[in-house]
Formats: C-alpha cells, structure tokens, sequence
C-alpha cells in the first residue's frame, strides 16, 4: 500500500512537469552545458545550468515572457548560447557566454525584422538586427546595426 502510493506521487510529478518548449545539450571543451526552455504563467522561462565540469555549479534562469523561437550556439570556437524570441511586434535575440566559470548573458538586443547570426569569412560573430531610431522620431525609417563578437562580449555598430 505505502509502495503504491509512492508511485502515484511520482507519477503526478511527472504528469505535472510540462515538457519543455526547447532544449539544448552543449559539449563544450571541459565541460556540458544544458539549456531548456519551458512554458509557464509569465511567459516562457530559460534555464541554463552546467551539468558536468565546471569549476563550481552554474545556473542562470532568465524570465523571457516572449514565445521561444530556438537555441543554438552559432560554431565551436566561440561558446555563445544564441536564443532568439517573438515578442509580437519585434523579435528578441538573448546571448550567453559559457565558460567552466559561469554564465554571463552577453546581449539582449530586439529587431524589427527577424535577425540573423553570421560568421564573417574572418570568422567572426555577428548579429543582424533592425531597429528604429531612438532619436524620438517616430517617421524615421529603421536601420540596420550590427552586434559584433569581441573577445567576451558584443559591440554595437550602427549603419544608416
């Protein structure tokens, strides 16, 4: 009887837990990093916690409110988690620098039109996004800038 009723507990737990929205396992050099995002009350939530090797644990949860669109980490030599959302009227493109160290988020830029993550033939990192002008004119058309890898974090270019 104490047996089966343990099961149903389990077994309700399981139930109860959504299944996530997106999930991603990294091998990165030393360590693993694993991703998930999974939906709740205030929107979807991203947890990113290192599961093996790392020098001390390391989690970051960040509360995204938007609807996930993906993860990915853009090529091995960088070790940048890239995830990008839909907030309705723009998109949203969230960074994370992983190391055995930590996880830092990096960027958290918006575009207008859906953005693009490039490596240059430099073989450099960049993000493409559109965004309007923040000079107060509402009729001002958008512009493109560009969020460019360097080293640990990303700079802002701007072009008219």
């Amino acid at each position: 009887m104490i047996a089966s009723l343990a099961a149903m507990a389990v077994a309700a737990v399981v139930v109860a837990t959504p299944p996530p929205l997106a999930s991603l396992r990294m091998d990165l050099e030393h360590f693993v990093m694993q991703a998930t995002v999974i939906d709740g009350d205030a929107g979807a939530t991203l947890t990113i916690e290192c599961v093996k090797g790392c020098a001390r644990p390391a989690t970051l949860t960040d509360q995204a409110g938007d609807t996930p669109l993906g993860l990915f980490m853009p090529f091995d030599a960088v070790p940048v988690l890239m995830s990008t959302w839909s907030s309705g009227s723009a998109y949203r493109i969230r960074a994370y620098r992983l190391t055995s160290d930590g996880i830092v988020r990096v960027l958290d830029a918006s575009s207008l039109a859906a953005p693009s993550v490039v490596v240059t033939r430099e073989g450099r990192l960049e993000v493409l996004a559109t965004e309007r002008p923040t000079d107060g004119a509402t009729r001002t058309a958008a512009r493109s800038v560009t969020w460019v890898w360097q080293t640990d974090r990303f700079t802002k270019k701007t072009r008219r």
